[in-house]
């Protein structure tokens, strides 16, 4: 996620990392809540990429978006 991540931003792509930080690493929570409880929600707070999705996104911009990912393949 990260490579994908950095290699949309250089581009100038705007992709989120979603769930991240997970809720348990926040301050306020850390002491109600012992994330190595929750190693699912854990797992993908690491994971998730949101990329672009909106009405009048052109296919020739899906069409980069897609290109950059490819390239990033292990």
């Amino acid at each position: 996620r990260d490579e994908v991540f950095e290699a949309l931003k250089e581009a100038g792509i705007g992709a989120r990392k979603y769930f991240y930080p997970i809720t348990t690493a926040a301050e306020c929570y850390r002491d109600r809540y012992d994330a190595t409880e929750t190693p699912v929600a854990k797992k993908i707070s690491e994971s998730v990429l949101s990329l672009p999705l909106y009405g009048d996104l052109a296919l020739e911009d899906v069409d980069r978006i897609c290109s950059i990912i490819l390239s990033c393949r292990r």
